[in-house]
C-alpha cells in the first residue's frame, strides 16, 4: 500500500507500577519501513530500520525516544522537531556495510526543552537550527568545519 496512514495509540495509564516501569524502558514498536516519509510521536520509544528514502520529518515530544538507523548513504532533507525531553538519533543501519560517509544535503531542526538530537555520524551540507539552552544538538566534526561554526585548531600535548 502507499500513503497510508498508521496510528497507533498506546494508553498512558497504567495502575502496575512494574509495567508502567517496563513500558518506560522498552521500545514498544519497532517498524521496518523502508519508505516511511513523517514520524509524530508523544511519550513513545520507536526505532525505525532498514529506511531507504532520501526525505523525513520527524515530530517527537513528551519522554520520547526515536532512532533511525538508515540504508541510504544520502538524505535530501531532514526537518527534525523536539520538544520536552524527547531524544532523537539518526545514524547508518550496520546492515549497510560501506566505507561511504552518511551525507545529509539539509536538516532544519528545532530542539526545545531538554532534547536531543543526535546526528553526529552525518556530513551535513547545510545545517538550519534552532536550539534551546537546555537543549544540545551532536555533530560530527567534519559538519561543524564545513558550516564555519568553529575554528579548530590543534589539540593540546
Amino acid at each position: 500500500m502507499e500513503n497510508d496512514t498508521l496510528f497507533i495509540n498506546f494508553p498512558n495509564t497504567y495502575k502496575d507500577q512494574y509495567e508502567k516501569r517496563w513500558l518506560n524502558w522498552n521500545t514498544l514498536v519497532r517498524i521496518f519501513s523502508p519508505e516511511l516519509l513523517a514520524v509524530n510521536g508523544v511519550d513513545t520509544k520507536f526505532e525505525m530500520f532498514r529506511l531507504k528514502q532520501n526525505n523525513l520529518t520527524v515530530s517527537m515530544s513528551g519522554k520520547s525516544s526515536f532512532e533511525v538507523e538508515s540504508m541510504n548513504p544520502y538524505f535530501d532533507s531532514l526537518k527534525i522537531s523536539g520538544k520536552d525531553s524527547s531524544a532523537i538519533e539518526i545514524e547508518m543501519s550496520p546492515d549497510y556495510r560501506t566505507t561511504e560517509s552518511f551525507l545529509v544535503k539539509s536538516v532544519i531542526a528545532d530542539i526545545h526543552n531538554s532534547s536531543i538530537l543526535d546526528i553526529g555520524h552525518a556530513q551535513i551540507e547545510s545545517l538550519n537550527f534552532i536550539v534551546d539552552d537546555s537543549s544540545a544538538i551532536l555533530l560530527s566534526g567534519g559538519t561543524l568545519k564545513k558550516n564555519h561554526m568553529y575554528n579548530f585548531g590543534k589539540a593540546h600535548e
